[in-house]
């Protein structure tokens, strides 16, 4: 399959992840390697980007309380740093309720919970690296990761962009 700029995803110049337009409408996200489902409606012309974050674009949301409950939806994993397994059942219950009425909606939900799915399984391959120590270093930069990231979503959220994070497991669908 042709990458945005029209090499094969086997190109060693291969465009950088982010949202292209598919159409006069609709744009779709690039991860980088090969195209993905996700697909979006296309922003307004005019629209701004974002260019120290790839082609991330201003996303047509209905309403100002769309874009926050999108940004609730990745604020909500930082209750995981006050409970320890709750950061997964915000952004799961947004999906499942509120994710229904919106899309922009949804796919906040669905990124912040598979955020937290890869944030799981690093902190897990973390642990278990301390037996080589290497872990007791790793597991500081997840810490890091772990609460900046959902951050930064949840304010880009509530701007309006479909954020979508740099490395992550997309588990859920």
């Amino acid at each position: 399959m042709e990458n945005p700029t029209g090499g094969s995803s086997s190109d060693p110049g291969v465009a950088e992840a982010g949202w292209y337009p598919i159409g006069d409408n609709l744009v779709r996200y690039w991860d980088g390697g090969a195209w993905t489902d996700q697909t979006a409606p296309a922003p307004p012309s005019g629209a701004e980007t974002s260019p120290s974050i790839g082609n991330q674009v201003s996303a047509a949301v209905s309403s100002v309380n769309d874009q926050q409950m999108a940004m609730f939806a990745h604020f909500g994993q930082l209750l995981g740093l006050v409970s320890g397994i709750a950061g997964f059942l915000v952004p799961l219950i947004i999906m499942l309720t509120k994710g229904k009425e919106s899309d922009f909606v949804r796919r906040a939900a669905v990124e912040s919970l598979n955020f937290w799915i890869t944030g799981v399984l690093a902190a897990i391959v973390s642990f278990i690296l301390m037996f080589v120590l290497i872990g007791f270093f790793l597991i500081f930069i997840v810490a890091i990761v772990w609460v900046v990231l959902p951050i930064y979503a949840g304010i880009k959220a509530n701007d309006g962009v479909d954020y979508r994070y740099p490395f992550n497991i997309r588990i859920v669908k």
